[in-house]
C-alpha cells in the first residue's frame, strides 16, 4: 500500500519536471515553492498557458496555486459540514466526482494538443491493459503497467516525431 501511494504521488515530480521548461529565469526559491504548491488541476492550467506564452510568470503561478489550495481548504471545511446532512444515495452518487474531474482536466489537455493522435494512442493502450489485466491482478499493479507502457509508447512516439522534423 505505501509504494502504491509512493508511485502515485510520483506524479507532483513529473509534473515540476514538465513545468521547469517555463520557468528558466525564476529564482530556486519561486521554482521550489510553485512546485510545491502545484496540484493537478493547476498543472494542467499552467501547462497550457505556458505553451501559449512559452513561460509561466511566479506571480501568476503563485495566484493559481494559492487559489487552488484555499479552495481545496474552504470546499474540505463545507464538504465535511454538509456530508451528514446528504442522503445516503446521492453520497453514493458523488463518488464518481473525483474520477470525472480527472476526466475533465485530461481532456482540457487534449484538446489544446498538437499531438493528439498520439495521446490518443497512448491512451487506447492504457485502456486496453486495464481491461485485460483487470481481474487478475492487483489493481495497484493493472495501473502501474498500464501507466508506465503508455507512457513508454508515448515518449517513443516523441522521439520518432522528432527525429521525422529534422
Amino acid at each position: 500500500m505505501v509504494i502504491s501511494v509512493l508511485l502515485v504521488n510520483l506524479r507532483y515530480l513529473l509534473m515540476s519536471s514538465a513545468m521547469s521548461v517555463f520557468f528558466r529565469e525564476h529564482t530556486t526559491t519561486q521554482k521550489i515553492l510553485s512546485g510545491l504548491l502545484l496540484t493537478d488541476e493547476t498543472f494542467g492550467v499552467a501547462v497550457q498557458y505556458g505553451g501559449a506564452h512559452s513561460k509561466v510568470p511566479f506571480a501568476w503561478m503563485l495566484g493559481i496555486n494559492v487559489a487552488a489550495w484555499l479552495n481545496w481548504i474552504l470546499a474540505c471545511i463545507v464538504g465535511a459540514g454538509l456530508a451528514s446532512a446528504l442522503p445516503p444515495a446521492l453520497m453514493e452518487g458523488l463518488s464518481f466526482s473525483l474520477v470525472s474531474m480527472f476526466i475533465g482536466l485530461v481532456l482540457m489537455l487534449w484538446f489544446a494538443s498538437r499531438r493528439r493522435l498520439l495521446e490518443t494512442v497512448a491512451i487506447a493502450v492504457s485502456v486496453l491493459i486495464t481491461l485485460f489485466m483487470a481481474g487478475h491482478t492487483d489493481t495497484s499493479v493493472v495501473v502501474i503497467v498500464a501507466a508506465s507502457v503508455s507512457a513508454t509508447l508515448a515518449t517513443l512516439g516523441l522521439r520518432l516525431f522528432a527525429k521525422g522534423e529534422q
